[in-house]
């Protein structure tokens, strides 16, 4: 469902106010006078040269600001998502670090000498917050994948669903390995 951004041209060339000769005329114009450290708009090269009448540019431009004006409510819902997933990812972060506190996972990696091999690493003084920043960034990638949806990044979401299916086998490798450190 995705949709890709068109350009003046484009509304142009739809609504048969232009031909395709004079919009590719228009950008190699724009193009060179940019190459000279100018700008001026496409529309005002082809409004100045007549191929395209002024009413016809601000019919263009206003099929464009339709279409913005469209795409707002899906830019401040997927916002509103990433907010939202924020605040749920610091929430569950903060409750799981004190958890993993509580049952004693630090104690145990600094018993079974995680906690100094993920020192060496540079990684987080205990493990507890470790897992907590894990923990984070696993619960705000799931609120990427309705804001990308929102946006109708329809590649971006199945990028992120399959990646979402592959975290399972990710845990379970982390798990083994911190148990295989723990207990060797």
């Amino acid at each position: 469902m995705s949709k890709k951004t068109k350009k003046i041209g484009s509304y142009l060339l739809d609504s048969q106010a232009c031909g395709r000769e004079a919009v590719a005329e228009a950008l190699k114009k724009q193009s060179s006078l940019e190459s000279r450290g100018k700008y001026k708009s496409m529309g005002a090269i082809m409004v100045e040269s007549g191929t395209v009448a002024p009413e016809d540019l601000e019919r263009g431009l206003n099929q464009q600001w339709v279409e913005l004006i469209n795409f707002l409510p899906n830019l401040i819902g997927a916002f509103v998502i990433l907010i939202f997933g924020l605040i749920i990812a610091f929430i569950l972060k903060k409750i799981s670090t004190s958890l993993f506190r509580k049952i004693g996972l630090d104690r145990i990696s600094r018993n079974a000498g995680v906690s100094d091999v993920m020192q060496d690493a540079g990684l987080a003084k205990r493990p507890s917050i470790l897992a907590g920043k894990i923990i984070f960034w696993l619960v705000f990638f799931v609120f990427l994948v309705p804001a990308a949806n929102a946006l109708g990044l329809t590649e971006l979401v199945n990028l992120f669903k399959s990646f979402i299916g592959f975290l399972p086998k990710i845990i379970t490798a982390l798990v083994i390995i911190v148990f295989g450190i723990m207990f060797a």
